[in-house]
């Protein structure tokens, strides 16, 4: 039997019954809401890679995402997701990810 999602949790951006969804959904109410988020993260950069994208826009989006994990990695995220997830290390006593 899988764990029903809370009443009004929006799940992650992936498809229902594949390994990422199960992991969002088998984690701890509390941590859902940061594994929803480094999945959307996840989503964000792998968008850059998606059939059909333009060569130049590509390599400019995964530049940026680049720059981004960097200034993640180093407490100093600019993105919502980034941000928010820095926050939830901090509040659980960790470096920030990298």
């Amino acid at each position: 039997m899988t764990p029903a999602p809370p009443p009004g949790a929006a799940g992650p951006p992936v498809a229902a019954g594949s390994e990422r969804h199960l992991a969002w959904l088998y984690a701890p109410a509390e941590a859902r809401a940061d594994v929803a988020a480094l999945l959307t993260l996840e989503s964000e950069i792998a968008a850059s890679t998606r059939p059909g994208i333009e060569h130049a826009v590509a390599h400019a989006r995964l530049g940026w995402w680049h720059e981004e994990s960097a200034a993640l990695a180093a407490g100093r995220a600019r993105h919502p997701l980034g941000r928010q997830l820095a926050a939830a290390f901090v509040q659980r006593g960790l470096s920030p990810p990298d």
